[in-house]
């Protein structure tokens, strides 16, 4: 089997072989030359998109109609071939990324051995320097450090440069290298982003969704999925986003819980002025398996993208939940987190996806799983 990059179903390409995997079962490919072109194929906005380029947008090339179609289809056949779910999933555009540029508000360049700011090539440590990342907002785009952009600028000693725009201002943080050679974390500064009419305190090296309308878009679908449930569990809490939402819709008893120390500080800051939450800084895992408070009528789920776990689902079956609300970053994880719940009498009642990565092949998606 060969995995050909920059092509589409359909065509006849001639490619180049660039890599094995799966210890030699199967094999990655570059679409070097188009032979005869699909009808979704497009010219790549960026010219550093193609083979031997940089290695982060993966769908320049296909027609932003065709990318949501893959995605959706690609959760769909998830769910089913990991969940044993059958079901379609409508996907959403998102407002505020123009034939899907224009978007993200947080970058992470490499640093080469020149000092030069860029990008990786696809599956390689061979770096790509980038002048303007297109997929960038334009303040992003245009962030200067001593009146030269972060890419024209020698960054030599430091391995990783961070650009993160807020709701007031741009901030570039270089992480300098430590003395084996890797990077140090960000000092502890943050970023003012405004969501939901609130303002939020964020780490600028923590997380916080990139897309700008992301955030509307997600407390929008876990608000209106918690209609009815007073008492609430957010697990993975981050700084407190989705908590932050359903407090303010009407005073609710939530719990959010989060296990990185500076996101749970943040979050106590942010919702400090809520009543009725109470953040935990505790490993999600060994939180819900000692819960000490009421069961909740509802869970929500922001996962890391390896997803839930068997172990946590399992922990919240126990509990007197009805409803569960599963915000995943990636359709595998998803997948196999709903073959866990549907195994224990779970109904996967709706599934919306979010085209909050335009350019590349992450989706978003939201579960709603009823008991």
């Amino acid at each position: 089997m060969v995995f050909v990059r920059h092509s589409l179903p359909g065509e006849r390409v001639l490619a180049q072989i660039t890599g094995t995997g799966g210890r030699g079962r199967f094999w990655f490919a570059d679409a070097v030359e188009i032979l005869d072109p699909a009808p979704q194929r497009v010219a790549p906005p960026c010219p550093l998109a193609g083979p031997g380029g940089c290695g982060g947008c993966d769908y320049q090339h296909v027609s932003l109609d065709e990318q949501r179609r893959w995605k959706s289809q690609v959760v769909a056949e998830q769910l089913q071939r990991l969940g044993g779910v059958s079901v379609d999933v409508p996907i959403q555009a998102l407002p505020g990324s123009a034939e899907g540029l224009g978007w993200r508000t947080r970058i992470r360049y490499a640093v080469d051995n020149n000092g030069r700011a860029g990008f990786h090539r696809y599956r390689s440590d061979d770096i790509v320097p980038v002048d303007r990342c297109l997929i960038a907002t334009p303040e992003v785009q245009q962030a200067e450090v001593d009146d030269e952009l972060v890419s024209n600028r020698d960054w030599s000693g430091y391995p990783e440069v961070v650009v993160a725009e807020g709701s007031d201002e741009t901030v570039v943080a270089a992480i300098p290298a430590k003395p084996n050679g890797k990077a140090r974390r960000i000092p502890a500064t943050t970023l003012l982003e405004r969501a939901i009419d609130r303002d939020w305190q964020v780490s600028t090296d923590g997380f916080w969704q990139v897309h700008p309308a992301a955030a509307e878009a997600l407390c929008k679908e876990v608000v209106a999925a918690c209609t009815e449930a007073d008492n609430i569990w957010d697990l993975y809490c981050g700084v407190g986003l989705f908590a932050g939402a359903l407090a303010q819709q009407r005073r609710r008893r939530i719990t959010a819980v989060e296990s990185d120390r500076r996101a749970a500080d943040l979050a106590k800051q942010n919702l400090a002025d809520l009543r009725g939450v109470r953040v935990m800084r505790r490993d999600v895992k060994a939180w819900v398996s000692d819960p000490r408070g009421p069961d909740p009528e509802a869970v929500v789920l922001d996962p890391p993208r390896r997803g839930a776990g068997e172990a946590v689902l399992a922990e919240i079956h126990r509990s007197k939940a009805q409803r569960i609300v599963y915000v995943a970053c990636e359709p595998a994880s998803l997948g196999r987190d709903t073959g866990v719940l549907t195994q224990r009498g779970w109904t996967l009642s709706s599934v919306q996806a979010l085209d909050m990565f335009p350019m590349t092949h992450h989706v978003e998606s939201i579960g709603v799983f009823d008991r």
